[in-house]
């Protein structure tokens, strides 16, 4: 992967995984929740750390999401192979407390089922690792497919839910 794949592979990791506390992985029927859009703006740098705010919305229970939720992702380099980790905050809506995840982020070798223009598609897997919100327990699982646009913004992929 050269320098300029490298460098969009963590701008894009940092645009998903703002809010990647949720896993794409499991049915409908076995998840507490879930949210049906994902907007990350491109990230941005500072001294070396890459910082990306997201935003996911159409959330289900609101009892445990609020409906909604703001997220901030940050990656400080750590690069394994073509694999880069990013710890990220979510705050829910409505005073429904925090999740915090870590997260390691894989592109996909093929845009898939992307929007036209999409220059990457990758899957995010991490594990929750605290935050206030209890529906969201430490050791859950997680999982995002999404799509990177040039500007390195992403959403989630066509036909994806962020489930937990």
């Amino acid at each position: 992967m050269g320098r300029r794949g490298a460098s969009r592979l963590v701008a894009v990791a940092l645009a998903a995984g703002s809010l990647m506390v949720l896993p794409l992985a499991a049915p409908a029927s076995a998840s507490s929740a879930s949210c049906k859009t994902l907007n990350s703006k491109p990230p941005t740098s500072s001294k070396g750390v890459l910082t990306s705010h997201s935003t996911v919305s159409k959330c289900t229970p609101t009892s445990s999401t609020g409906g909604s939720g703001t997220g901030v992702s940050l990656i400080p380099g750590v690069w394994k192979g073509k694999k880069v980790e990013a710890l990220s905050t979510t705050t829910w809506a409505s005073g429904k407390g925090t999740t915090i995840t870590t997260l390691v982020y894989t592109a996909a070798k093929s845009v898939g089922n992307c929007p036209k223009g999409s220059i990457l598609r990758e899957t995010s897997v991490g594990t929750v690792v605290g935050g206030t919100n209890k529906a969201f327990p430490v050791g859950a699982k997680i999982t995002a497919t999404v799509c990177v646009a040039k500007n390195d913004s992403a959403t989630l992929a066509p036909g994806t839910v962020e489930t937990l």
